[in-house]
């Protein structure tokens, strides 16, 4: 496969009528595959619609004889997109993706940069390592997991070194995925030790030659394979002697394949000492004659070497000649060529008398006092060092709802939730591991620090109170984990003619409690004021399309996919403070308990700060003339989904579907369900 130039005009345009000579060039000459727009064809020098248009043209004139690979890197991933996307509405066969240059992500940054190109733009992809283009390189753990992306294929790895070659095959074992090298001078090696094919550079000026080799290293034939390459090898070498691409569009033009261009220093010097070595002898140049033998196993004397590969090569003999040349320093010894507009100067000197008069005690800073250190470490908190607690934490907003995911598993991340409590100084009245959630105290309201006329009133409790459940889910093959907040709070109501009693009130979850609890924890984890006010912006409020169901009293519909309905479901059981959470997919129920309810909690005292007989949860266990139905009972539940065509219904059931009776013989355990239904749409909003 050749990693194709971009012939240019002298005013920097694209000069389609020379690309399209090199195009009919490389399929007159076994060429298998033609890869444009890639580094050699200066993909970074083009503006995107030029970079579109030169894919589509290549494609045209390919006309489906051999396929095209376009080149749609960037460093910026939704620039790779919409490149990848161009060359699939022109019709390329395959892109090329190089690692996002420059950025230097680490190997997970690199692993969702290309995820998210694949997922998003359906057309086989190609990934290319060249860490000295690029400065950061793609460990073949990350290449692992990226082939287990269905459209990404393949990988092009211009390292040059071998043992990586099988530290990645060792990974990727039986895993249909394509290796290609992107080194010519280790490219036959590369195909002898198991890798699939070569996107050369070599390739643009003797494509016969490399043609020939491959066919000979992919069929294992390592002699004939070295024997091709051997003459090939300054041309690997001598081709990186500048830049690529500009040693390799020189040869082109010496071949009268692309017009001379007399922008190129380096270009006009090799012009310069052609003429002068065009009569002597490329060394390493000559071919013997040797058996080929045909990718079908065959081994037939249908042609000697230089007879098959004489035209191509007298070419790499002249290039060979210049380039040899060049490297060997005939330019003329030691002078410092002088480049087109470029005047010298003599280094820049100081002169002798010029000094720097001695400000050192004017300057010298007094030592501060131990008190003021001290001072200065507390009020800017010195003693605690900041340190990431995780590979990455970003906010994902999705059918509705929004949450945390973090690049550790859960093992990892359930301790730090841990100590992320205990800092902020609040107490975990639940922590759940099995079921996957930890749920705090009532606290007080989550605000600054005190000021004087709030701690003067300091021994009255607060009229609000806050409780916190955050929920972890592990997704991802285990590997990485959500989190989900919800927040619950109470209000203090005073009753009695001289207001000496009250009661507390439940209240509406408050999404801006929930935001502050998230940036408390973005701050915990590392991430910087800057870095927690973007993660909130994503922490958007709820929305839904809730309907009560006027014909089934424990019913309702919400509009929605399965998954929309079952989030938010998740979400609001949360919030109502459930317990004993439990999904069943497969059968499209979550179970969940209403939690056990004492004589002491129902009775109503100025000292219990927990529950009051206003909130949903006492009424759920009291008739309306204020008769006890459940002391002492704790209730099972379950919500059944069922997929009405764009609209889910959910029904509230009794887990055991039975019908209990009150005193009187009435059937309540229905009237529980209504209620609790009507409870839930509250919270689904």
């Amino acid at each position: 496969m050749v990693a194709l130039v971009t012939p240019m005009q002298l005013d920097g345009s694209v000069d389609y009528q020379s690309l399209a000579k090199l195009v009919e060039f490389h399929i007159e000459n076994n060429t298998s595959a033609i890869v444009s727009m890639g580094t050699t064809g200066e993909s970074a020098t083009l503006n995107m619609d030029e970079h579109c248009e030169v894919i589509a043209r290549t494609v045209e004139m390919v006309k489906d004889r051999i396929p095209v690979i376009a080149g749609t890197g960037a460093n910026s991933t939704w620039e790779a997109i919409e490149l990848t996307r161009c060359a699939q509405r022109g019709g390329a066969d395959a892109c090329l993706l190089v690692t996002p240059y420059y950025n230097k992500p680490p190997q997970q940054g690199l692993y969702l940069h290309h995820k998210k190109i694949a997922e998003t733009v359906d057309i086989p992809q190609i990934l290319y390592n060249v860490p000295g283009r690029t400065a950061v390189d793609m460990l073949p753990e990350t290449v692992k997991r990226l082939s287990e992306i269905d459209n990404i294929i393949g990988l092009k790895d211009a390292t040059g070194d071998l043992d990586r070659l099988a530290e990645t095959q060792a990974l990727l074992a039986d895993a249909e995925f394509g290796l290609y090298s992107g080194d010519d001078a280790t490219g036959t090696e590369f195909m002898l030790r198991g890798g699939h094919g070569v996107i050369s550079v070599t390739s643009n000026v003797a494509p016969k030659a490399m043609a020939a080799m491959c066919e000979a290293a992919l069929a294992g034939d390592r002699a004939l394979a070295e024997a091709i390459n051997q003459p090939l090898t300054g041309l690997h070498s001598r081709l990186f002697l500048e830049a690529n691409p500009i040693p390799v569009k020189w040869a082109l033009s010496e071949m009268k394949l692309i017009p001379p261009r007399h922008t190129s220093t380096f270009g006009r010097v090799c012009r310069r000492i052609s003429s002068a070595t065009a009569g002597s002898h490329a060394a390493g140049c000559t071919i013997d004659q040797h058996t080929m033998t045909s990718t079908r196993g065959r081994s037939t004397p249908l042609m000697k070497l230089h007879t098959t590969l004489i035209d191509p090569l007298k070419w790499v003999g002249l290039v060979l000649m210049a380039l040899s040349a060049a490297s060997c320093g005939i330019f003329g010894g030691d002078e410092r060529p002088v480049y087109q507009g470029a005047e010298y100067y003599k280094n820049l000197e100081v002169p002798p008398d010029l000094t720097e008069p001695d400000t050192a005690d004017q300057l010298r800073v007094a030592k501060p006092t131990e008190e003021a250190l001290q001072r200065f470490r507390d009020n800017n908190k010195l003693e605690t060092v900041i340190t990431p607690k995780f590979d990455g934490v970003r906010m994902v907003s999705y059918a509705g709802n929004s949450w945390i995911e973090v690049d550790n598993d859960v093992e990892k991340v359930w301790p730090r939730l841990l100590e992320f409590w205990e800092v902020e100084g609040i107490e975990l009245k639940q922590v759940r591991p099995l079921l996957g959630f930890m749920e705090t105290d009532w606290t007080e309201r989550m605000g600054g620090e005190k000021g004087f006329f709030s701690s003067m009133f300091q021994k009255f409790e607060p009229d609000t109170k806050d409780k916190f459940r955050v929920r972890v889910e592990r997704f991802d093959l285990d590997r990485k984990t959500r989190l989900y907040v919800a927040h619950s709070r109470i209000e203090r109501k005073v009753l009695g003619e001289y207001a000496d009693e009250y009661i507390w009130v439940s209240q509406p979850s408050n999404l801006e409690a929930e935001r502050e609890i998230i940036s408390r924890m973005a701050l915990f984890a590392g991430l910087t004021n800057e870095q927690s006010v973007a993660l909130l912006e994503n922490y958007r409020p709820y929305s839904s399309l809730i309907k009560i169901d006027s014909a089934n009293t424990i019913a309702l519909t919400m509009k929605g996919s399965m998954d929309f309905v079952w989030r938010r479901s998740m979400r609001a059981l949360d919030r109502m403070r459930m317990q004993d959470i439990s999904e069943h997919k497969a059968s499209n129920t979550i179970n969940f308990g209403v939690g056990k309810i004492s004589s002491e909690d129902l009775k109503i005292d100025k000292e219990d700060d927990d529950l009051s007989e206003s909130s949903w949860l006492m009424n759920l266990f009291t008739t309306s003339d204020e008769k006890d139905l459940a002391a002492n009972e704790s209730r099972q539940y379950r919500l059944e989904f069922t997929d009405l065509s764009g609209i889910i219904q959910i029904e509230v059931k009794d887990a055991s579907d039975s019908q209990a009776t009150d005193d009187d013989g009435d059937v309540y355990s229905t009237a529980l369900a209504e209620q609790l239904r009507d409870v839930l749409v509250e919270y689904l909003e």
